[in-house]
């Protein structure tokens, strides 16, 4: 058996030298300097890869996403194009509604022996250009001075078929009149 005892004494050493300080200074505080410096660098590689990858996505998806409008390019314009006509067309019923009435009445005059028609309505005059029989043109003419609906009823042409035919070309000019308001006349104008 051995005997231990106790020594309450504190050890007495010597006084550390400037190595001795350096080497417990690089194994405490520089290890855990060293420890951080190592994280820190960690964490930037890693937020480095990670900023990398997002950046390649969005060029990936930037990429497809030109592409994508490239191909609804020729689509937008034919969409644009088709809204300019729609509003055109919506405008021009609109205005045409205003003289239904009217056509509906050229409706009834006309008839099937006149072809090419051409008719035009612009600030209440209406010009009628077409190709039918000389009979016809005059009852056609006779029909609309009799008619509530016009004034200044006019054919200002008639050009007869070469042939010495019944058939002529010819243009007709008459005024709307607008129950609304009082009919201008191309002559007061």
């Amino acid at each position: 058996m051995s005997l231990k005892g106790f020594n309450l004494l504190r050890k007495q050493s010597s006084p550390p030298t400037a190595w001795e300080k350096i080497y417990g200074w690089v194994l405490g505080t520089a290890r855990v300097i060293v420890i951080v410096v190592e994280l820190i660098v960690v964490a930037s590689f890693v937020t480095r890869v990670v900023v990398d990858t997002q950046a390649k996505q969005l060029d990936k998806k930037l990429e497809t996403r030109e592409l994508s409008m490239a191909a609804f390019a020729d689509a937008e314009a034919d969409y644009r194009l088709t809204q300019k006509k729609t509003g055109n067309y919506k405008m021009l019923w609109q205005n045409s509604s205003d003289y239904a009435t009217v056509l509906k009445e050229l409706e009834n005059y006309l008839n099937a022996n006149f072809t090419n028609m051409n008719i035009s309505i612009i600030d209440q005059e209406l010009t009628i250009r077409a190709e039918g029989d000389v009979d016809k043109i005059s009852i056609f003419e006779a029909q609309m001075k009799n008619s509530e609906s016009f004034v200044n009823v006019e054919t200002f042409e008639l050009d007869r078929d070469s042939s010495g035919g019944r058939r002529a070309s010819f243009g007709l000019r008459a005024v709307i009149i607008d129950k609304n308001r009082e009919s201008i006349s191309p002559s007061s104008v």
